[in-house]
């Protein structure tokens, strides 16, 4: 996911848009509790700041999967957020090349809920021997 910023940089653009669907690594989210990440939709700019920095612009939306609190089951989770970040200069922008997929992940990170329950869900739940009631 690295954008090219040579036009940018140069002043040859005014912004550069980005606009299509990214996968994030496995490797980012293989250790939380994402079951999985399917692709991200992103649609933005980047444009450069008149102190040389590089302003990000994003909206994101996406599908994460996780498990149901009680269940266990696999839910899809929808998710939509907005990316406002000034990014300063870094070995990637010295190097003419920005990778937002560090970007995309911190973020898609934050909107992952703490506990989710899906509609179906049994309130009840039972087992040989044991019984779970909310009351």
């Amino acid at each position: 996911m690295k954008i090219d910023l040579i036009k940018l940089v140069y002043d040859q653009v005014k912004e550069l848009e980005i606009k299509g669907e990214f996968l994030i690594s496995k490797n980012y989210w293989q250790y939380t509790d994402i079951v999985d990440l399917k692709e991200v939709v992103v649609f933005g700019k980047i444009r450069k700041t008149i102190s040389g920095e590089l302003s990000l612009e994003l909206e994101v939306k996406g599908i994460m999967v996780l498990k149901d609190s009680r269940t266990l089951e696999p839910i899809d989770y929808q998710y939509s957020l907005e990316i406002n970040e000034i990014i300063n200069e870094n070995e990637q922008i010295k190097q003419n090349v920005l990778d937002i997929e560090p970007i995309l992940w911190e973020n898609v990170l934050l909107e992952v809920p703490t506990r989710i329950v899906s509609d179906e869900s049994p309130m009840h739940l039972k087992g040989v021997g044991w019984e779970i009631k909310d009351n």
